[in-house]
């Protein structure tokens, strides 16, 4: 990530990857759809922190790109620095 994310910043990226990280084992537990929203006062780096989870959860769960092809695990760190 580009930015530096305050400690509040960071508590909440971890509760919104917690929180998807619940969403997926309910859906394989029991086919259950979730939401949950990231919700903060103005000027507090919503999208930032929303970037940093997204950033969190393609680098770690989505072994592709966009185009299809693979990521290679000695390379995804190389590729993070690009998203």
């Amino acid at each position: 990530m580009k930015f530096t994310l305050k400690d509040y910043q960071e508590e909440a990226v971890k509760e919104v990857l917690d929180r998807m990280e619940d969403a997926r084992d309910r859906w394989h537990r029991k086919a259950k759809k979730s939401a949950f929203s990231l919700s903060a006062t103005t000027g507090s780096g919503k999208t930032v922190m929303a970037a940093a989870a997204i950033e969190a959860v393609s680098v770690v769960a989505i072994p592709e790109r966009l185009d299809g092809r693979s990521i290679e695990p000695a390379n995804a760190s190389k590729w993070a620095d690009h998203v």
